[in-house]
């Protein structure tokens, strides 16, 4: 993950293909399949390989589902989502936000609801539809996760600047600042002082 995070594109390329290795040795479960599966989708997505990661999301879609991990399903879900609306596949990113939120209620893992909402509301936004977006960001924001509703008020600030309300979005993300510096994230706070 370090690797993939930081561009070290080929040292996290070489970690997954050893780790792959080892699964087809038989040394490492389905649940490390997918984890595998999902730094290859990843790493795709990073280099910008849109295309390649979504045929990775395909198949992690599948591992999760075969193995039944629901956590595992509704992450594989929201990632598919999420690479379809990176790539403009705003149709199919929808129903793949719907079929998240549908194993999300099947699996009773109502506390990743808000990160669905979200996303989804990014979706409406890069098709204009300010008003949808702005509702599902705002049904996220009644999260109870400090964290999250920290997050999630700086989407709410980028979106309030789409919509041209900048002194509204500078507002935002002066009040989300302390939280950022407590927790020490400085590409958070970085971002911020943009």
């Amino acid at each position: 993950i370090v690797h993939r995070q930081s561009g070290s594109y080929a040292e996290a390329a070489a970690a997954l293909e050893v780790a792959e290795r080892l699964h087809q040795a038989g040394q490492l479960d389905d649940e490390a399949r997918s984890r595998i599966l999902n730094g290859k989708v990843h790493l795709a997505w990073y280099r910008g390989d849109l295309t390649c990661a979504q045929q990775l999301a395909e198949q992690l879609v599948t591992v999760t589902k075969n193995a039944g991990f629901p956590k595992a399903q509704v992450y594989s879900a929201l990632l598919l989502a999420n690479l379809q609306r990176a790539m403009g596949q705003f149709a199919m990113a929808l129903q793949w936000y719907r079929t998240t939120a549908t194993l999300l209620d099947t699996a009773q893992l109502d506390r990743f609801k808000p990160w669905v909402d979200l996303n989804e509301g990014w979706l409406y936004a890069l098709t204009g539809d300010y008003i949808q977006a702005r509702r599902l960001i705002h049904h996220a924001l009644t999260t109870p996760d400090r964290g999250q509703l920290m997050s999630f008020n700086v989407h709410l600030a980028l979106l309030n600047m789409l919509e041209g309300q900048i002194i509204s979005a500078a507002d935002l993300l002066r009040s989300v600042k302390p939280f950022y510096q407590q927790s020490g994230d400085g590409l958070a706070i970085a971002v911020i002082d943009l």
